[in-house]
This record gives structure tokens, sequence and C-alpha cells, in this order.
């Protein structure tokens, strides 16, 4: 995604990434891939913790790339 989003535009990216990630000619070799961004996308949406994963993933996503 790159820099210069917000926390709630790098969020709502993840379960489009899954997506890319599951692909029928790669499901087995991404499948712990697939697994974790399953376990963030499940994080974000935490009505208890789902803010400060979007503010980890949005300082990772702006400082990393």
């Amino acid at each position: 995604m790159g820099r210069g989003h917000n926390a709630a535009a790098v969020a709502a990216q993840v379960p489009r990434y899954i997506e890319g990630v599951v692909q029928d000619a790669y499901a087995d070799r991404a499948f712990l891939k697939a697994e974790a961004f399953r376990l963030l996308d499940r994080s974000i949406r935490d009505l208890q913790i789902g803010e400060d994963v979007r503010q980890w993933l949005w300082g990772f996503v702006e400082y990393a790339s």
C-alpha cells in the first residue's frame, strides 16, 4: 500500500491481501502467512483492541515502506 494512508485505510486492505495470498496454486505454500493475516484481520475488528492494532499496522506500513 505504501506511505501516506491513514490507519483505517491500511486496515481495510487486509482482507484484500488475504485473498491475494490464498490462491489455488499457492494455498499450500501460503497457509501460515494467510492464517497470520486472518488473525490480524480479526484483531483489527475486535472492539477492545482493534484501534491499537490498526495504529500498529499503520505504523508498520508507514515506516517500513
